[in-house]
């Protein structure tokens, strides 16, 4: 229960990493307000009661035996097969659709605004101008595929 626990919780807070990347690329006005370290602490912390409390059930479904290892139960009702699919939902589904989408939004947005920078470099045609839009296409490029790595 314990490394499931930990392994759900590493999973939300990536997928929490990613709706702050998110904003901060798609909403770079708003994100100083929106994006704030008492924000991401509440985040981790609301996460790790809501962890605590998603995994109770488990605690009723697994046994230690010969000492230290533990194992799940084999007993099928109804709860043991709801259990089972909200499991798959929340440690998989959900945040790869989530990380997926929103890292996609990320990408577009991306490419929009260095469409719009090169057209400004072209009428600007000014050297150094196209050469800050490059460097700019190129740190936008590089936090989303590391992004999508994640």
């Amino acid at each position: 229960m314990f490394f499931q626990l930990l392994a759900l919780n590493g999973v939300l807070l990536i997928m929490s990493m990613t709706i702050d990347r998110f904003v901060a690329v798609c909403f770079p006005l708003r994100a100083k307000s929106l994006c704030t370290p008492y924000r991401a602490n509440m985040t981790a912390i609301f996460i790790g009661c809501i962890m605590l409390v998603y995994n109770i059930p488990h605690l009723f479904y697994t046994r230690t035996f010969r000492g230290n290892r533990c194992t799940a139960l084999a007993v099928r009702t109804n709860f043991s097969v709801v259990l089972s699919w909200i499991n798959m939902v929340m440690n998989s589904a959900a945040p790869f659709s989530i990380i997926a989408v929103l890292n996609c939004m990320i990408v577009i947005t991306v490419r929009s605004r260095a469409k719009y920078f090169k057209r400004q470099a072209s009428e600007n045609s000014n050297s150094a101008t196209q050469e800050e839009v490059s460097k700019f296409n190129c740190l936008h490029l590089h936090m989303v595929i590391v992004g999508m790595l994640e």
